[in-house]
């Protein structure tokens, strides 16, 4: 399995390219204030077309394990955790903490 953490930023919304599997996609970070979590989504990079919208960056799972169906999913996961000197990992990560002490990281074989 390999790790690598997607480069995040706090405070505003941004996108990041990612690839994994030989594809690449987009991944795009917003703060959905109402939830107060950020949200990602994901889009085909070539294409630019969404393959995934508003999946909450909660701790403690796979945040796209349930949309296994999909080829983004099938053999990749994304999990989020929040680390810190008196913060447990199991915090959701905060409008000013992502990027800081809230972390993403992609999983593949």
């Amino acid at each position: 399995m390999i790790v690598s953490e997607i480069p995040t930023r706090n405070s505003r919304p941004f996108s990041e390219r990612v690839a994994w599997n030989g594809v690449e996609y987009a991944l795009l970070f917003k703060w959905n204030n109402v939830t107060q979590c950020w949200v990602l989504d994901i889009w085909d990079s070539v294409a630019y077309v969404p393959i995934i919208n508003g999946i909450a960056l909660v701790t403690g799972c796979d945040v796209i394990e349930q949309f296994g169906y999909l080829e983004v999913a099938a053999q990749a996961a994304i999990e989020v955790m929040t680390q810190g000197p008196g913060v447990s990992p199991d915090m959701i990560p905060t409008f000013t903490n992502l990027g800081v002490d809230g972390h993403v990281y992609l999983l593949t074989p």
